[in-house]
């Protein structure tokens, strides 16, 4: 009897492939934003990377051929609506969002100001509901994507015994 197994059941990337789609991530210069970057990109994805640091977002960039990077802080407005406007004339649509960028600022409520509240709100909340609209009214005219908003189990319990309550209530406002 012929051996049954196939050796690509134990890649679990190879039953996931997203060949000619278009990933936008935001926040791709550290952490999760780069594996999600690379992972995209080795399942075949055409990888648009956005963050602030651009010298760690062109070094991810030169990695992963093809990729395209958008340098810019999804804090303010026009960055986002540039950096849409930017991946879609270069690769025709977005088919992907991945809203990976996020900023914490420890402190309790007793010290931090208004203005740090707001600044983490812009990034993790704005920021995430404003790329939604701004790369979703393709996917919707196409009837065809996905996005995917990262949040954070802070945003359901709290930050205690660390105080950063911009943080829990702007991932509070992602998961709801």
């Amino acid at each position: 009897m012929p051996d049954q197994f196939d050796p690509r059941a134990l890649d679990p990337l190879s039953q996931f492939r997203l060949d000619g789609k278009v990933v936008l991530v935001t926040g791709a210069s550290s952490g999760l934003g780069v594996r999600f970057a690379k992972v995209l990109h080795a399942v075949g994805a055409q990888v648009a990377i956005s963050a602030r640091r651009a010298d760690r977002l062109e070094a991810l960039a030169a990695e992963l051929p093809g990729a395209l990077a958008v340098p810019g802080d999804v804090g303010i407005a026009k960055d986002r609506e540039h950096l849409v406007a930017t991946v879609e004339k270069h690769f025709g649509r977005i088919d992907i969002l991945v809203n990976n960028a996020g900023i914490s600022r420890t402190g309790g409520i007793e010290v931090e100001t208004l203005e740090t509240f707001e600044d983490v709100m812009q990034v993790n909340t704005v920021g995430v509901w404003h790329l939604c609209k701004l790369a979703g009214a393709g996917m919707v005219e196409r009837k065809s994507g996905c996005v995917v908003n990262i949040a954070s189990m802070l945003g359901l319990v709290g930050a205690t015994p660390i105080k950063q309550a911009n943080y829990s209530a702007s991932k509070g406002a992602v998961i709801n």
